[in-house]
């Protein structure tokens, strides 16, 4: 199919935690990822994440020191 890439699971899924995260830089809504994983893979993100990814993306915007209190 045009869409097998060969890649894994974990591969796929890094990539749509990059876009997600490139995304929310650009200041693009968070479909933009979504609609770009679908495009290339054919079939949407396993469900799950998304919300991984918004974790990912609020981590990112706390400065290092603040990380630990949030963790705890």
């Amino acid at each position: 199919s045009k869409y097998d890439r060969g890649e894994d699971d974990s591969v796929r899924k890094g990539k749509y935690m990059d876009w997600y995260l490139e995304g929310r830089a650009k200041g693009y809504k968070p479909a933009w990822a979504l609609m770009r994983f679908k495009s290339i893979y054919g079939t949407w993100p396993a469900k799950g994440w998304t919300a991984e990814a918004e974790n990912r993306a609020a981590m990112s915007m706390v400065p290092d020191g603040a990380r630990e209190e949030v963790m705890a």
